[in-house]
C-alpha cells in the first residue's frame, strides 16, 4: 500500500479509516495492503468504510499486531470459519464489527458466550435480537468475576435451553428467584445451573412452568456443615459424596411431585438431573 510506504510516520498511526480503495482484480496488492495494516505497531482502530474491489477476498493477515483493539471488516471479508483464526491472530482485539459479513443470524441455533461481562451487554442483546431462531444459549464467565447484573436483563423469546455450567458462579436462593423472573429464564425448557442451596431446586421446578429438565450442580453449604460435624464425631463416617447425593435425592423426592425423575452423574456426584 503506497501511502503507508511513503508516509514516514506510518509506524505511529493509531487510527486508520479507509473510505475508498480500488485494486481492481489484483488480489496480491489487496493482500499486501491488509498485511501492511496489520503490521502497524501502534494501530488501535481500523475501519473499512467504502471500497471498490473486484474479485478480491479478505484473507487472514500474515502478521500478528500487538496493539489493534477494534476493527471493522469489509463485506468481502473472511468466511465465517475464518473469523476464529482472525481473532486468534489479533490478540488485543476486543471489538469486531462483522455485520457486513454476517448480515443475518436467522439460521443461528446455538450461541456460546465464552467470556461474559456487563460491559458486553448491549452487544450480546443485539445478537439475541438478530437471532430469532436461537434455541441454545451457553453463557460462560471467568471465575474471578462476581455475578454480572446484566444477566437478569437480557431478552429473548426463542431460546429453549439455557446453560450456565461454564458460568463459574453458584447462584444463591435470592439470585435464583431473580433469575426465574427475568426474561432470559422464564420460558426455558432446559436449564443447566449451579446453585448454593437445595431449596433453589424446589423453587425452580415448581415455578418454571415450561421446564422439562433441570441440570443442577450444587454447592450445598448446609450439608457440608453436617458432614464436618459427623467427621469430627465419628471417624467411620460414610463417603461424603455418596451420602450427599443419596440424601439429596431422597429429600427432593419428598418435596417434588412423584412424576419427577432423577438421575445422577457417576463421575460428578454433585451433579443431578431432574426430569419434570
Amino acid at each position: 500500500m503506497k501511502i503507508l510506504d511513503e508516509y514516514d510516520h506510518s509506524c505511529n498511526l493509531t487510527y486508520l479509516t479507509i473510505n475508498s480503495y480500488n485494486c481492481g482484480a489484483n488480489q496480491g496488492e489487496y493482500q499486501s495492503m491488509i498485511n501492511s495494516i496489520w503490521s502497524l505497531p501502534k494501530l488501535i482502530k481500523c475501519s473499512f468504510n467504502t471500497y471498490v474491489l473486484a474479485h478480491t477476498v479478505f484473507q487472514i493477515p500474515t502478521n500478528i499486531p500487538s496493539s489493534l483493539e477494534s476493527a471493522s471488516i469489509p463485506s468481502h471479508g473472511p468466511e465465517l470459519n475464518q473469523l476464529h483464526t482472525l481473532i486468534e491472530c489479533t490478540p488485543c482485539l476486543n471489538r469486531l464489527h462483522f455485520w457486513s459479513i454476517v448480515p443475518s443470524l436467522n439460521i443461528l441455533e446455538t450461541l456460546v458466550v465464552y467470556s461474559h461481562a456487563d460491559s458486553f451487554q448491549s452487544q450480546l442483546q443485539v445478537l439475541l435480537d438478530r437471532a430469532p431462531n436461537l434455541r441454545c444459549l451457553d453463557i460462560r464467565q471467568d471465575e474471578s468475576l462476581s455475578l454480572q447484573m446484566s444477566l437478569f436483563q437480557y431478552r429473548t423469546s426463542s431460546v429453549r435451553q439455557l446453560d450456565f455450567r461454564g458460568y463459574n458462579y453458584y447462584f444463591n436462593e435470592e439470585e435464583c428467584i431473580r433469575l426465574y423472573h427475568s426474561q432470559l429464564c422464564i420460558q426455558r425448557e432446559v436449564l443447566f445451573i449451579r446453585i448454593k442451596s437445595r431449596h433453589s431446586t424446589i423453587y425452580l421446578v415448581k415455578n418454571m412452568i415450561n421446564l422439562r429438565s433441570l441440570h443442577v450442580k450444587r454447592d450445598d453449604e448446609e450439608y457440608h456443615k453436617r458432614l464436618a460435624t459427623a467427621k469430627n464425631n465419628n471417624d467411620k463416617y460414610r463417603d461424603g459424596n455418596v451420602e450427599n447425593e443419596e440424601e439429596l435425592i431422597d429429600w427432593l423426592k419428598d418435596c417434588l411431585p412423584s412424576t419427577c425423575l432423577f438421575s445422577k452423574n457417576a463421575h460428578f456426584p454433585s451433579d443431578i438431573v431432574i426430569w419434570i
